[in-house]
């Protein structure tokens, strides 16, 4: 599953293909349960969903209301920030 944060960070490009490629899940989905069914209907559900979230910002972004996705790839891991460790002399210069 998709979510927000992770596809806001993704140009039109990457949005669209993701859209077109879940798109054949989803027509492949269908034929499969028309066929022989579906052992996870689901998938269905989600794949249905997470194209309905690219949509979204595909649409907020041509209304203006979405900032464009920023320079970085969505592959780029993000440095998180670590937190200095609290020392004995920091301990007592609190107390």
């Amino acid at each position: 599953m998709l979510e927000m944060k992770e596809i806001t960070t993704w140009d039109e490009k990457n949005i669209a293909n993701k859209i077109k490629a879940l798109k054949k899940d989803f027509f492949n989905l269908r034929m499969q349960l028309n066929v022989s069914g579906l052992d996870k209907p689901h998938q269905m559900r989600d794949l249905r969903r997470d194209v309905a979230r690219l949509q979204t910002v595909q649409t907020l972004r041509k209304k203006g209301l979405l900032a464009a996705a920023p320079k970085a790839t969505a592959e780029s891991p993000v440095e998180k920030k670590k937190k200095a460790p609290v020392t004995k002399a920091k301990k007592k210069a609190e107390k």
